[in-house]
């Protein structure tokens, strides 16, 4: 059985026209599908007056967005308490082991000018 030509050419182009069409409403709707964890809320497209809300928040989530925070505030607050007790400790700590690096120093210096003078003296009695 022979096919024309046209016969192939237009049944192939119907195909594609009608794939292409199925394609393009998957990709609508998938596109206008909610995302999971980002769009749990509503997003309002009008202005609101603020004065009309009074101090209330339109995102229902608010309350426990500011528990969190605060949490977090309390937390970092503490721990920063904390870093900065500890690195007192650590500057005086330092401190106490440079004063007794110099305090050692100083004895060995006192020590070699001992030393030097004593020796001074002993090769100007031998001169």
């Amino acid at each position: 059985m022979a096919t024309s030509k046209s016969a192939i050419f237009w049944s192939f182009t119907a195909g594609v026209v009608v794939s292409l069409i199925i394609t393009a409403g998957v990709f609508i709707w998938v596109n206008e599908a909610p995302i999971p964890f980002v769009s749990k809320v509503q997003q309002v497209s009008s202005s609101v007056d603020e004065r009309l809300l009074d101090g209330k928040s339109i995102d229902p989530n608010q309350k426990l967005y500011d528990e969190g925070l605060e949490k977090g505030r309390a937390e970092a607050e503490r721990l920063v308490a904390e870093a900065k007790t500890q690195a007192a400790a650590i500057v005086e700590e330092a401190r106490n082991q440079a004063a007794g690096i110099v305090k050692q120093a100083e004895a060995k210096a006192e020590d070699v000018a001992k030393n030097t003078l004593t020796e001074i003296s002993l090769a100007g009695k031998q001169a």
